[in-house]
């Protein structure tokens, strides 16, 4: 009986340290980029090189990046979970189409930018930068 409590109380206290690691994921940062992808899109081709160069010309800023697969349904279900764990479902929800960057404050969760395969890294650091 007494393992069965504290196993239940395990559970609980993981739950809540998962909780709060997600809220904490989503909270510290201001801004989260987080793009749609699928590996047929070319468009998210296009994107790749400058997404994944974005984290280091903004570097200690307060920006968090992020990618939602939505090549199959392995890599949907892992972005939807992903999407959950920091705050941003309903925008995952929303948004099922790729080849795009969401730029998202995450005190509201408010879309405050979209960046395409037109803007260039220049472009896209500039963009992110003006909400800082």
């Amino acid at each position: 009986m007494k393992r069965m409590i504290l196993g239940i109380g395990l559970f609980i206290v993981a739950g809540l340290f998962a909780q709060t690691n997600a809220q904490d994921a989503k909270t510290d940062a201001k801004l989260i980029a987080v793009k749609f992808h699928a590996d047929w899109c070319g468009a998210c081709k296009a994107i790749a090189p400058d997404f994944k160069a974005l984290p280091d010309k903004l570097e200690g800023k307060s920006v968090s990046f992020y990618q939602f697969d939505l090549t199959n349904k392995e890599t949907k279900e892992k972005s939807s979970e992903l999407a959950k764990k920091i705050g941003l479902e309903k925008i995952y929800n929303d948004n099922q189409k790729t080849g795009f960057i969401l730029v998202i404050d995450t005190k509201t969760n408010k879309v405050l930018e979209t960046l395409t395969r037109k803007d260039d890294l220049a472009s896209m650091q500039e963009k992110i930068s003006k909400y800082l």
